[in-house]
């Protein structure tokens, strides 16, 4: 009579031979894909990453540096009821799809882009931030008889986002015709 562990033995054996069975050819051929595949996704994801940051970098020192720019245009008249006299904030920030706001220390609204949306309490000089899908650069402004105002340039997120997931795309294709020209 047969003991219950012969069973599990020629099990074993019945699954390692198979593998066995196929010629060296194609097991050499087998290894190599799998070695080529496993390259090529670890090449991928380094280079995924490097450049996903490099994009966000970029990004973030574009929205500041047109921030910056802006600051440095914006002429606000003071009175009863301040108001921006140039540039124009819609036709300035049109290009990127920028929003643009123009407020007081306090948080009031002396002017702003059109359909420009709630940006948050500005926070100048704290670097920029995320705020409702937009990336915010906050900079002081100086008005001349009025004191300080916050300049708030905003782009959206979903720029920087559209690029890093056709790079992804572009990384993913890359690495599937690399196996199937393999």
């Amino acid at each position: 009579m047969a003991s219950p562990g012969s069973y599990i033995r020629s099990a074993a054996r019945a699954t390692s031979s198979a593998y066995r069975r196929l010629p060296i050819r194609w097991r050499l051929a087998g290894g190599s894909a799998v070695l080529t595949l496993v390259i090529l996704m670890g090449f991928a994801a380094v280079v995924g990453v490097a450049t996903t940051r490099r994009i966000r970098a970029d990004f973030n020192s574009q929205v500041r540096s047109a921030a910056d720019d802006l600051a440095g245009r914006v002429v606000v008249r003071t009175g009863r009821n301040p108001q921006c006299v140039g540039p124009n904030l819609d036709v300035y920030g049109g290009a990127e799809n920028a929003k643009i706001r123009v407020v007081t220390l306090s948080g009031d609204t002396i002017c702003e882009t059109r359909g420009a949306p709630d940006l948050g309490f500005p926070r100048p000089n704290t670097g920029g931030v995320d705020a409702n899908g937009y990336r915010v650069e906050a900079h002081p402004i100086v008005i001349p008889l009025f004191g300080q105002a916050i300049l708030q340039f905003a782009r959206p997120l979903s720029d920087v986002d559209r690029t890093i997931d056709k790079v992804r795309l572009f990384l993913i294709f890359g690495v599937l015709a690399g196996i199937a020209l393999f």
